[in-house]
Formats: structure tokens, sequence, C-alpha cells
């Protein structure tokens, strides 16, 4: 449960061995997505969080941390799904 619904019908309609490379290059890519959106979050923070909004005045770095906490929360589930993914071999089919 707490999960976004996944749309599974290829993976679903292939080998189990075709599936689960699939999953885990899906995994793959949801990592190197988080590492871009963490890493544009920390540039964006370390160039321009200094700055305050004109019309609040309050800190740009608290807008601009979302991102590298979102790239940081979005590995986290990856990593999580890849490990249950990869502790699935152990079990029988």
């Amino acid at each position: 449960g707490g999960q976004h619904v996944a749309v599974t019908l290829l993976v679903d309609a292939l080998p189990r061995c075709a599936g689960f490379a699939c999953r885990l290059a899906c995994h793959a890519l949801t990592l190197a997505t988080a590492f871009v959106i963490w890493r544009a979050g920390h540039v964006l923070l370390t160039l321009l969080g200094f700055m305050a909004a004109p019309g609040s005045g309050v800190p740009l770095a608290w807008v601009y941390v979302a991102m590298p906490v979102a790239g940081a929360m979005l590995a986290i589930e990856a990593l999580r799904l890849l490990v249950a993914d990869l502790s699935s071999l152990a079990r029988p089919a």
C-alpha cells in the first residue's frame, strides 16, 4: 500500500527474466533521475540560496532545498524497491 499506480501490462507480459531485467532497468533509471534532481537542487541551493524572494524576503534556500530533499527521497524509494526485487530472487516463482 501507499504506492503510485504502476502500469505493469508490458512487464507482466514478458517472460519472468525479461520482466525482472526491465524492473531493474527502471530502478536504475529512477536512481539516475533522483541523482539529477538532487544535483540540480544542490547547484541551485549553492549558487542562489543566499538570495531572498523580492516580495516576501523569504530566503530562497527554503525553496531550493526542496529539490535535494526530493531527490534523496526518490532515491530511497527506488533503492527500497530495488532491494525488494532483488530479494524476490531468493524466493521460488
